[in-house]
């Protein structure tokens, strides 16, 4: 029996032979999945359960779709009781409907299947417009929705490009058709079309008068039914190859979809404009998903194929390589975020050879994919100082560098990627998919923007920055033109990740240096000492002054002007005396030298002027004298070198560590920098501007960043800050990457320890890339305790830290020592704080 379910009327036997459409007569399917790219009454939040059916009776010249409308290769065949099981999996899945795309050619098969069963969510026929009334009689009372296409009121185009005579006249009886089956479009409270009519019209390049030809077509023929006016238009399919239609074979220009949508709004029409930018083919689907492919791991013949669907993990687990912790964590399907805020999520790719990445999202985001690295850690803990919350004491390779990914993605068995996005400052509110696929398998993501601004971070953070470390690793000489481009590098990752201060080395920093000894010396204060005095050149501090600015980073510490562990001695200086550049102070010379003292007098109030002239004010430079005193001895050097110090730097903070809560109520140090582990009494005592810091010695109980220590531990002391009052933090190693007492220097990809000396991770949260710094998860996550210690800030403006106190739940009690430990506490946590400031704001 010959076929003429379309306008063809081709009469085809499609048993024998394909017919126009180039379809036989089984069910043929190259795809069924959740898709979020529809308009947004059939995409809503959970997808539409969309089927792409191969085959096309129109198949126009530029088809999208081509590879399927135009060929065979790619799906299967169904029978009806197996497309009514597609139809149940994707209701399963939480589909919004079932969307039957380019299903003309198919039409008995799927009026049987839905006589037979009628899914619980619409049906929509999502077809060209070029249809027969008779078939869509057929159909009536099955279909709860059209979705047709009016491509062309110009028929002479509608011939050339798709070989479709008459197409208006078709298009204008059927679309009639379909508003009278269906009806005055209906919808839900949520916005979701159940019943009704949306007519596509896909903008053409060169051909804007018949756009709107068709807008006048609708107005005139459907009043009160919506246009989806779409302007994704890419060449594709045979534009690309054929002279025939070179005017076809380019993007429409901004002209063009302005033209048209501003007449669209002339008309009045109701519906929807798509942006410009929706073009491009990151949104044409994958139509590998039925075909067939090895199932079976670990076989020769499996190439680049996948194994699994993608599932979607939170930020807050670690995945390790030899799959460890991938199957115990529980899918992360979603999140919401506030305006500036970066937020992730991790999946797992399965394969072997080049996967093809990408990442397809609407959302007012910068998107980033990175490959999880895992690195050696020996000295996971250290074996007499830990607790029972480690993922491991035991030697292992640790998830936490993260490589950019940028399309493919050499795959040997598995990789784990990190998915980062960061909400633009002026989103706009709503709740957006974010599809990541691998070579035909796509997980989603749902982000919901909370319209929202973070405050600005009041928190001061500073990690320790060491220019010799970024010189060393990256071979290049100190303060050459190359260094300073990898300095603006690694300043401003800093900046993005939430510092604030950085640590600048007027002096070379008297840090973690061996007795009698000496870093790489990266002074950036010249000096000359001459019969009349001092005298000093600043180009290069003023440079690194502009270089911080620039990166975002307004706050300044002056490295320590006295030895670390005691305040003994004087840091390594050097002098040019009589035209000899040589090493005047340092380890050989006391703290109390009178000429070190002279030195300062002359020095100190000329930094501080320089600071001034480059725009940086008192209340934003601190300096310090030395790390934390201690001790009889240390007391009475701190002391004497502290008196040299501050009477210099009248108006800017002086603050060290100090960990001794004896040793601040007797005045050793006014402004504190106590421990994590040692902050109790400070608190208790309601100490002014408190700050704390971690590193090492933070081991046991408290949070930290420790490769080892699971990210919540991490992430929880933004939390923690914000609970307590605290307003500053600070770290000692953001890129050490030396062993202990910088005595050699070490590759961080495969020593994390510093020789066997801290617990991996402790020395850095960076890594040398190629070009400049690459992050790791652990420098991510304390930007996310960041993010939540702004938002804590934001909603107790809004409702008074009481009310906001008590969204933390099971830690509303929490100490720096007692907190929540499960990985999901913090993602709860924020969920809640951002549902009150979706109500708040």
């Amino acid at each position: 029996m010959g076929c003429t379910l379309c306008p063809r009327q081709c009469n085809t036997d499609r048993a024998v032979h394909p017919g126009y459409c180039g379809s036989g007569d089984k069910l043929h399917i190259a795809r069924a999945r959740l898709h979020f790219w529809e308009e947004p009454p059939i995409s809503g939040t959970r997808g539409s359960g969309t089927i792409f059916f191969t085959g096309c009776s129109l198949r126009c010249a530029f088809c999208q779709n081509s590879v399927i409308s135009q060929s065979q290769e790619h799906g299967k065949d169904f029978t009806i009781d197996e497309f009514i099981a597609l139809m149940q999996d994707l209701e399963a899945q939480g589909a919004h409907n079932i969307n039957l795309v380019t299903p003309t050619h198919f039409a008995g098969q799927i009026a049987a299947a839905l006589r037979k069963y009628k899914p619980k969510v619409p049906v929509v026929w999502n077809c060209g417009g070029y249809e027969s009334v008779e078939t869509l009689r057929m159909l009536e009372g099955l279909v709860d929705i059209y979705l047709p296409d009016f491509k062309y009121a110009d028929d002479a185009l509608a011939e050339r490009v798709s070989n479709a005579p008459n197409y208006k006249e078709t298009a204008l009886r059927a679309i009639s058709e379909m508003v009278r089956q269906t009806g005055e479009n209906t919808y839900t409270p949520e916005g979701l079309l159940t019943k009704g009519v949306i007519i596509r019209h896909l903008i053409l390049p060169a051909h804007t008068r018949n756009s709107m030809a068709v807008l006048d077509a609708v107005r005139a023929a459907f009043p009160g039914v919506p246009v989806s006016l779409m302007s994704q238009y890419t060449p594709m399919g045979r534009v690309l190859m054929d002279e025939r239609f070179h005017d076809l074979n380019r993007r429409i220009t901004a002209r063009e979809h302005r033209k048209v949508q501003d007449y669209m709004l002339e008309l009045d029409l109701p519906g929807f404009c798509q942006k410009r930018s929706a073009a491009g083919e990151r949104y044409v689907p994958d139509f590998t998903q039925f075909d067939s492919f090895p199932a079976e791991r670990g076989t020769q013949t499996v190439t680049n194929q996948l194994y699994k669907e993608l599932t979607l993990y939170s930020p807050m687990e670690k995945l390790f390589p030899d799959g460890e912790g991938i199957l115990a964590p529980p899918a992360y399907t979603g999140a919401s975020a506030l305006r500036g805020e970066e937020t992730a999520f991790q999946t797992v790719v399965y394969g072997l050879g080049p996967v093809h990445i990408e990442l397809r999202t609407d959302a007012p985001v910068e998107a980033k994919i990175y490959r999880v690295g895992a690195v050696p850690c020996v000295l996971t803990a250290y074996p007499d100082r830990h607790d029972d919350d480690y993922i491991t004491t035991e030697p292992k390779a640790i998830p936490d560098v993260l490589y950019p990914v940028n399309g493919d993605l050499t795959v040997l068995g598995q990789e784990t990627l990190w998915v980062s996005l960061k909400v633009n400052d002026d989103a706009a509110g709503g709740t957006y998919p974010v599809e990541i696929s691998a070579d035909g398998k796509s997980a989603v993501f749902m982000l919901t923007v909370i319209p929202a601004a973070l405050p600005e971070q009041t928190l001061k953070f500073t990690q320790w920055f060491h220019v010799d470390s970024i010189a060393a690793l990256h071979k290049v000489d100190i303060y050459s033109e190359a260094h300073w481009a990898l300095i603006e590098k690694y300043m401003q990752n800093c900046a993005a990740h939430g510092q604030t201060m950085i640590l600048t080395p007027v002096f070379t920093p008297a840090l973690d240096t061996a007795i009698g000894t000496e870093r790489p010396c990266v002074q950036l204060v010249d000096i000359e000492k001459t019969d009349a005095g001092y005298t000093f050149g600043f180009d290069r501090l003023r440079r690194w002054i502009r270089t911080a600015l620039a990166a975002g980073l307004k706050q300044f510490e002056v490295s320590h002007f006295f030895s670390q562990w005691g305040a003994k001695c004087t840091p390594n200086i050097y002098v040019t005396e009589n035209g000899v550049k040589h090493l005047k102070f340092g380890w050989h010379v006391s703290a109390l030298d009178p000429a070190y003292a002279e030195l300062l007098r002359a020095l100190v109030p000329q930094v501080i002027t320089v600071f001034a002239q480059e725009g940086v004010e008192q209340a934003q430079l601190m300096f310090h004298v030395s790390d934390e005193p201690h001790g009889g001895e240390h007391l009475k050097n701190y002391r004497a070198a502290k008196a040299i110090l501050e009477p210099l730097v009248q108006g800017c903070i002086l603050r060290d560590a100090l960990s001794e809560f004896a040793f601040y109520k007797e005045g050793v140090v006014e402004h504190p920098v106590p421990s994590s582990n040692s902050i109790e009494p400070f608190i208790d005592a309601a100490v002014p501007d408190l700050w704390t810091y971690t590193c090492c010695g933070q081991a046991v109980d408290v949070g930290n960043r420790f490769l080892a220590m699971p990210s919540n531990r991490n992430r929880i002391l933004g939390v923690q800050m914000w609970k307590h009052g605290i307003t500053g933090f600070l770290h000692w190693g953001y890129n050490f990457w030396f062993t202990q007492l910088s005595k050699a220097v070490i590759d961080p990809f495969r020593v994390t320890d510093a020789g066997g000396a801290f617990p991996g991770g402790d020395a850095f949260t960076v890594y040398p890339g190629p070009e400049g710094p690459l992050s790791s998860i652990r420098q991510k996550v304390f930007a996310m305790g960041l993010y939540d210690y702004r938002a804590l800030q934001l909603l107790e403006q809004h409702i008074g830290h009481e009310e906001t106190l008590k969204l933390l739940g099971e830690g509303e009690d929490m100490t720096f020592s007692r907190y929540p430990r499960a990985a999901g506490y913090l993602p709860a946590l924020r969920e809640r704080v951002n549902k009150k400031l979706a109500e708040c704001c």
